[in-house]
């Protein structure tokens, strides 16, 4: 990435995303399919619902500025959309050929066993023995945010094109921040938790929640092992994978053994978690420019509040009154502060249940009070919107 201040980010939600930018100290516009309250100050952010309109207005936008272009969640699921995309524009990612590799299990757990590295078996989608049923969850291969993911409990010996099968280990959920150069130098950025399932989503079991971070990050020698193990896999698997820019792994600790679930080959939501801890703008790794640090000693924790039932927000809606009721604060916040609540929606939005809300933030000491405190500030926030509606 050269010099230049701009930069355009695009994806099912790009909130987060455009604050990074912000603290890399960018210019930033955005496409997006929520349009909540909170993007930056300044930020132009275009309501986007399809492909095409995303294409057409980038190639407006692109006539007026000679920025690069960041994908957010999902978009890397649409292999035709982002070759037709980086056909035309300078993005920021792994590319789509680097994509289809991520994407196949077979592969990664092929180079993690050669590697002798911990890895989960995989197999095709087709059905599971009376003997092994449980044993193994059933995944699309192409996916965000845990939606579609299911234990395998049944014999049926249906093959199922669109899934894989993949080894169950039970164990904390933990993500991995890496960032790739052109290079193909590969640094580890941080580590958080992951927030799997809630009582809004009985029928999402593996669905992400949340995060809570940064984790792994002291020098005890099992906190070493990790960050060592979780290194060497995005190692082994930058030898077959040109991975670029920022990347995630999902990875299961079992047993104090860390196994690879999948890879994200993007910004994903642990980013802004990360960035707030250590007080650092992970997009300023695209260039020479210098990363603020000013680390907090504490944990952040973010949980999505998902819709419980069918509601709308009335037309009278005040996001201020929740947060003064939950933290005492504005929902307003600048680009290094943690929020009280994110992702916020207008007045008279719509939901079904399983949508997302809003994001709820908390700081605390340890993962067990952030976990807690979420917690209670869920239900808090669940009474206040009953009180309104």
């Amino acid at each position: 990435m050269n010099n230049t201040t701009d930069m355009t980010i695009f994806g099912a939600s790009a909130r987060a995303a455009c604050w990074s930018a912000v603290r890399a100290g960018l210019n930033v516009c955005a496409f997006d399919q929520f349009r909540d309250l909170d993007f930056p100050a300044g930020c132009d952010v275009q309501l986007i619902s399809e492909n095409e309109q995303l294409f057409s207005g980038l190639k407006e936008l692109q006539k007026n500025q000679t920025g690069f272009c960041l994908p957010v969640g999902g978009w890397e699921n649409d292999a035709e959309l982002m070759q037709r995309l980086e056909s035309k524009f300078s993005l920021l990612n792994t590319n789509s050929a680097a994509t289809k590799l991520v994407r196949n299990p077979f592969l990664i757990q092929q180079v993690l066993f050669e590697a002798n590295l911990p890895s989960l078996n995989v197999r095709d989608a087709c059905g599971s023995d009376h003997n092994d049923a449980g044993r193994w969850i059933r995944k699309p291969l192409a996916e965000t945010g845990g939606i579609g993911i299911e234990r395998v409990r049944s014999a049926s010996g249906k093959y199922e094109p669109d899934y894989y099968d993949q080894q169950f280990v039970p164990g904390e959920s933990y993500s991995a921040i890496f960032f790739a150069s052109q290079a193909g130098e590969i640094k580890l950025l941080g580590m958080t938790q992951q927030l799997i399932g809630c009582d809004e989503l009985p029928h999402r079991p593996f669905a992400y929640v949340g995060s809570v971070g940064p984790v792994f990050s002291g020098e005890s020698e099992y906190e070493q092992s990790i960050r060592f193990r979780v290194k060497q896999m995005a190692n082994a698997l930058s030898k077959q994978i040109e991975f670029y820019g920022l990347f995630c792994f999902d990875f299961i600790v079992s047993q104090n053994v860390p196994y690879l679930v999948e890879i994200n080959p993007r910004y994903s939501a642990s980013v802004e978690v990360l960035e707030l801890a250590l007080q650092q703008s992970f997009l300023q790794l695209f260039s020479d420019r210098k990363m603020h640090c000013n680390a907090s000693h504490k944990l952040i924790g973010k949980s999505i509040l998902y819709a419980w039932q069918e509601f709308e927000l009335p037309s009278d809606w005040d996001w201020n009154q929740a947060t003064h009721e939950l933290a005492g604060k504005n929902w307003e916040y600048d680009q290094w502060s943690v929020p009280v609540l994110s992702d916020l929606p207008a007045p008279g939005t719509r939901f079904s249940t399983g949508d997302p809300i809003c994001t709820i933030w908390v700081e605390q000491e340890n993962i067990q009070s952030c976990c807690e405190e979420l917690r209670k500030r869920i239900l808090l926030l669940k009474r206040i919107m009953e009180a309104h509606y």
